[in-house]
């Protein structure tokens, strides 16, 4: 029964008379009380003011029933009575938040009753009366959102201003002005059909907005007689003026909604859609229009209007073919699934308006566009990889290039600096007394030149060195002359393991160790540095000299030592094999981009 005690009450409580004994008689209340400080209130007057008030509610006239309520308030705003009405006036003016704000208040002047004074039947009665008010009012704020509805006394005097500034811009030739306050006075009375025919003259005739005319000669239209017959007549003498404006405004919506749906540069458009809406006042007619429409809230992903316009354009005849045609509609599904939430009620106008077939054909095309993305799409990540890997590439090979190039640098200065070593003193003839064992020694002087160089090679490093003894006869003259040059061939420094150096007489330079050695005791005459690589990476060619006569030795190959006769100082010998260890570094790490910064790092 507790159910149906809101529909009851709106039914009769909101909508009816007959609440006689609501209100106690004013002849059976005092016309002043005193409330001790507080100020002095009149309850007779104030039953007065609610009965006066509940006759002028239940005639309709809701403008001088709030005025005998307020009244009432003003007479005794403890009186519970008072807020019941006004929340009932609240009620009847749609201002459904300030209706339930005044029953609840008058709940609470009841429930004090309860709470610290002597509540009898007819208080338990009132509170169920104010209850069941506050129910029906609290159904009807659920209903429209927590919002006021449209309040019938702000409607009429919004007419009446509208109308005055309508007529106040007028007299002052102020067109524009009048005519948008003629329009405002129209639509907050639509019952006024001739103020909105004026508004709409002004528009057409005098301001040549025939848009704005039209859209008015149609709300006039759709208000009904007795000025609904003028309005189509105003229509039918402008129609080919207005098919000329749809179709121009319809080719501009069309590129507006590409646009809208197909992105410009990769970002959707972001439109207003109240101009096209005012073209749909204008024109309520055109299929066209309404397609242009929904095409535009579903570009927003306004899947509720969207569905809305379509069903209008199917109403006034877009068939399932015109509707496939329009690509744009695909377009704006690909982004939203049809088996989605948001995408069902999509699905399920496209069954109910054209079937299943229709929507079938929809999904198809979707799994193909859905096929074709994802083919692109990793048809772009494909090359994006193949474009970070040759970037790759590029970088690691120009970094590689140019730790090449100072590599090159260091090898080129390091063989500079042990070639100045080693070629400092070539041509340096150095003298010696030669004797044997059991003679006496001779003393003429014989000579020994060294010659010595180091250099780089298309083909890797050439390392030279030879002896040349000068003979000279007891009057000074030069006898003969015995000397060689060795040529060792070494492609890479790359598997250098040492080099040793050892002192040395000239004898073990030019001959084979197993002949003619000097006497012990003799001074060394030079130092022998040895460098040791491993097997088989050298090849050697000798060339000996006799007077003026020079002999070519066969190549000797795999071999994987060189010893070279030098002279040079003691402190020199330590840097001359740093530079070979040097290069061993430098070839070593052949072209490894990693050893390579390692290695200029160190």
């Amino acid at each position: 029964m507790s159910r149906l005690l809101p529909l009851l009450l709106a039914l009769t409580v909101l909508a009816q008379p007959a609440f006689a004994i609501d209100i106690p008689d004013p002849a059976s209340l005092p016309e002043k009380k005193l409330n001790g400080d507080s100020d002095p209130t009149y309850p007779a007057e104030c039953a007065r003011r609610l009965l006066a008030g509940k006759a002028f509610l239940d005639s309709g006239d809701l403008e001088k029933a709030q005025a005998e309520f307020a009244a009432a308030t003003k007479a005794d705003e403890s009186e519970p009575w008072v807020y019941f009405y006004r929340a009932v006036v609240a009620y009847r003016l749609a201002d459904y938040p300030e209706a339930l704000r005044l029953a609840n208040s008058g709940i609470g002047g009841v429930n004090d009753v309860f709470a610290y004074g002597d509540p009898t039947d007819e208080t338990k009665a009132q509170l169920a009366r104010f209850t069941e008010l506050r129910d029906a009012i609290q159904v009807k704020l659920d209903a429209t959102g927590g919002r006021a509805g449209e309040n019938p006394l702000k409607k009429k005097q919004e007419f009446a201003d509208a109308l005055k500034e309508g007529d106040d811009a007028y007299a002052k030739g102020l067109l524009a002005k009048a005519a948008a306050a003629y329009a405002k006075a129209f639509r907050a009375d639509p019952t006024q059909g001739e103020i909105g025919l004026r508004a709409a003259t002004l528009y057409a005739d005098r301001l040549k907005n025939l848009l704005e005319a039209a859209r008015l000669w149609q709300q006039v239209l759709a208000a009904g007689e007795p000025h609904a017959t003028a309005a189509r007549a105003e229509l039918q003498s402008h129609r080919d003026a207005l098919d000329k404006l749809l179709r121009s405004e319809l080719a501009e919506l069309h590129n507006w909604i590409v646009g809208l749906v197909l992105y410009v540069n990769g970002v959707r458009t972001n439109k207003d859609p109240a101009e096209a809406l005012r073209l749909a006042e204008a024109f309520p007619e055109s299929v066209e229009l309404q397609v242009e429409l929904a095409l535009l809230y579903a570009g927003n992903d306004n899947i509720e209007e969207t569905v809305a316009h379509l069903q209008s354009a199917a109403r006034l005849g877009l068939s399932a073919d015109d509707f496939l045609a329009r690509k744009e509609f695909i377009q704006s599904f690909t982004r939203i699934s049809l088996d989605s939430a948001k995408g069902r009620p999509l699905a399920e106008f496209v069954r109910d308006a054209y079937g299943d077939d229709t929507l079938g054909k929809i999904r198809t095309e979707l799994k193909r566009r859905a096929d074709e993305v994802a083919r692109q799409t990793e048809e772009t990540k494909r090359r994006a990889r193949e474009q970070v890997e040759k970037e790759r590439k590029a970088r690691l090979a120009a970094e590689l290039k140019e730790l090449s190039a100072w590599r090159e640098e260091q090898r080129n200065k390091t063989i500079a600096e042990a070639n100045d070593l080693l070629s400092a003193r070539s041509e340096i003839e150095v003298g010696y007394v030669d004797a044997k064992t059991g003679k006496k020694r001779s003393s003429n002087l014989n000579k020994v030149k060294f010659g010595t160089s180091f250099y780089r090679t298309p083909e890797g490093y050439e390392l030279r060195g030879g002896l040349k003894t000068l003979y000279y006869r007891k009057n000074g003259l030069l006898d003969n002359i015995v000397g060689f040059v060795e040529t060792n061939k070494i492609p890479s420094f790359a598997r250098f393991r040492e080099a040793t150096i050892r002192t040395s007489h000239w004898w073990s330079e030019i001959y084979s160790t197993n002949q003619w050695l000097p006497e012990a005791g003799y001074r060394p005459l030079c130092n022998t540095i040895i460098l040791q690589f491993g097997a088989g990476i050298l090849q050697r060619s000798v060339t000996r000299q006799v007077d003026d006569d020079f002999t070519q030795e066969p190549d000797l190959v795999n071999q994987s030592s060189i010893e070279l006769a030098l002279l040079l100082a003691p402190e020199e010998l330590p840097r001359l094999q740093q530079a070979f260890a040097r290069l061993a570094e430098l070839d070593a790490v052949g072209n490894d981009l990693e050893k390579l910064r390692q290695l200029r790092a160190n």
